[in-house]
C-alpha cells in the first residue's frame, strides 16, 4: 500500500471462505466490543459475543457488513491461555483482520485472525484499507481445508527439500501467521507482508509470498500477535503448483519456539 505491494487496497473481490485453521478452538462465548474504521476517519462500535475462540482468532456476529482484509479492533476478556500479550489486563485489546464473512439469519458471521497489539503498517494512513494475504489475490493458492497432516516425527529422516539442500533442522507442516519485513541499514521498513508458513522448524520456514526478494536478502520475521521474532536469510525461492512463490528462510539469530510448533 502506498508503494508497498504487500498490502493491496482492493474493491469488489470475492469473500474468501472455507475452513483453514489449525488451532484448537474453545466452545465458549464471551462478550466483545468490535471497533471498525471508516475511510473518512469515523469509528463505529458494535457489541457482540465472540465464539469459536483460539489463540489465533475468533468469530462473532455483526449487524454491519465488513469485508475480507478489513482491520477491526476487538476488546474482549480473552482467557489468559489464549493471549500473546497483556495477560494480566482484564480486557484484551487486539487488532484483527477479517478473514471470512458469511451472511446468516442473524446478521453477518465474521471470522477474524488476531494481528497483534498494534495495527498493520499503513493502517494510520488508511484505517479503512484492506490488508490482504498472498492468496487473497489468487484464491486458488489458499491453504487447503483443514485436513490435519501429521507432523513429521523426530525419528524420521529430514529431507533437504529447500533449493539449497542445507536444511538440518526438523520441519513440521503447520500454519503460523508471520509478518515478513525487509529494512534498510537505518531500520526503515522497505517491504513487508503478512503471510503464513507452509512448514516451520526451529531453524527456518517456508512461506508464501508476493514480495520480490532474492537469495541473500535478510528479513525480519515476526509472529503475528505473538512475541517471537528473528532475523532470517532468504536461502531460495520456488514456485508452487498453485502459482504462488515460496521463500525458503533460514533463521540467523534465535530459533522458533517449540510452542509455535507443538500447539498446532
Amino acid at each position: 500500500m502506498y508503494g508497498n505491494p504487500a498490502f493491496r487496497l482492493q474493491s469488489g473481490m470475492p469473500l474468501q471462505g472455507g475452513e483453514r485453521r489449525r488451532d484448537a478452538r474453545l466452545s465458549m462465548s464471551i462478550p466483545v466490543h468490535v471497533h471498525g474504521y471508516e475511510s473518512h476517519g469515523d469509528v463505529w462500535v458494535e457489541v457482540s459475543a465472540a465464539f469459536d475462540l483460539c489463540s489465533g482468532g475468533a468469530s462473532f456476529l455483526l449487524e454491519r457488513e465488513v469485508v475480507v482484509g478489513q482491520v477491526l479492533r476487538l476488546d474482549l476478556p480473552l482467557p489468559r491461555t489464549l493471549r500473546s500479550f497483556d495477560p494480566l489486563e482484564p480486557t484484551h485489546r487486539v487488532y484483527a483482520l477479517v478473514r471470512n464473512v458469511a451472511l446468516s439469519q442473524n446478521g453477518y458471521r465474521v471470522g477474524t485472525m488476531f494481528f497483534g497489539k498494534h495495527p498493520p503498517r499503513g493502517f494510520e494512513a488508511n484505517p479503512a484499507g484492506r490488508f490482504l494475504l498472498p492468496w487473497d489475490v489468487n484464491p486458488a493458492s489458499a491453504p487447503a481445508p483443514s485436513v490435519h497432516r501429521p507432523a513429521r516425527h523426530a525419528a524420521e529422516p529430514e529431507l533437504p527439500t529447500d533449493p539449497t539442500g542445507r536444511r538440518r533442522a526438523e520441519r513440521f507442516d503447520v500454519l503460523v501467521n508471520l509478518l515478513i519485513q525487509q529494512a534498510d541499514e537505518w531500520g526503515e521498513v522497505l517491504k513487508e507482508e503478512l503471510t503464513v508458513t507452509d512448514d516451520l522448524g526451529q531453524g527456518g520456514a517456508k512461506v508464501r509470498t508476493t514480495l520480490e526478494l532474492v537469495p541473500g536478502d535478510v528479513v525480519l520475521v515476526r509472529e503475528s500477535g505473538g512475541p517471537f521474532e528473528a532475523r532470517a536469510e532468504v536461502c531460495g525461492a520456488s514456485l508452487g503448483a498453485d502459482g504462488v512463490r515460496r521463500l525458503h528462510l533460514k533463521f540467523l539469530h534465535g530459533k522458533a519456539p517449540m510452542h509455535l510448533i507443538r500447539k498446532r
